[in-house]
């Protein structure tokens, strides 16, 4: 608080000690605290909506029991700290992600999304993906992959594998942990 206004200063213990309809009536907005608010508003809006067309994407097809779980992943990793920064920096980087491949098809029908017809199931499963999406990033969430960073999809068998353990087979799908590698914390 130390590089704060002292008028600023003052409006935010105020506000600490009012309740807030109160506080929020009487505090003028500092244009700063302004724009730092509307990125992290931004930043949110998109990591949720990256986070439903990836789920989407990679699970439409089976479900949204599937959708949830591969949404758990998800968020585990990005919990985990350890594949990229936020949900974004988990489905952007390189190699982890196949529909987020240039060529991989379910790419070219993510930018279509907007132009899926009203009643058509896709259109319901991305009504699902989204909804699935807030609800892991906002809501409670309990996690039935068991705190898995990968999952393979029945059939696949990737090479990874033989550095992981698996925590939990769930809808078909096989959920793993990296060898080595703790359950990310539901709060971090």
């Amino acid at each position: 608080m130390r590089n704060i206004p002292p008028m600023t200063r003052a409006l935010i213990l105020l506000a600490l000690l009012l309740p807030a309809q109160l506080a929020v009536a009487r505090a003028p907005a500092h244009p700063r605290h302004h724009a730092i608010a509307h990125a992290a508003a931004h930043d949110a809006r998109r990591d949720e909506r990256l986070l439903a067309l990836t789920i989407w994407a990679e699970a439409r097809s089976r479900g949204p029991v599937a959708m949830r779980l591969v949404g758990h992943v998800i968020v585990n990793r990005a919990r985990s700290g350890g594949y990229g920064e936020g949900i974004a920096g988990v489905l952007w980087q390189r190699g982890q992600f196949g529909v987020w491949r240039n060529k991989d098809a379910n790419r070219a029908a993510m930018r279509r999304i907007a132009s899926l017809p009203p009643r058509s199931r896709d259109r319901q499963r991305w009504d699902e993906a989204k909804a699935i999406a807030h609800t892991l990033l906002h809501g409670r969430r309990i996690d039935p992959t068991n705190g898995a960073t990968h999952y393979a999809s029945p059939g696949a068998h990737p090479d990874w594998v033989k550095d992981s353990r698996r925590v939990a087979t769930l809808a078909g799908y096989r959920f793993y942990r990296m060898k080595g590698e703790a359950r990310p914390s539901a709060t971090s």
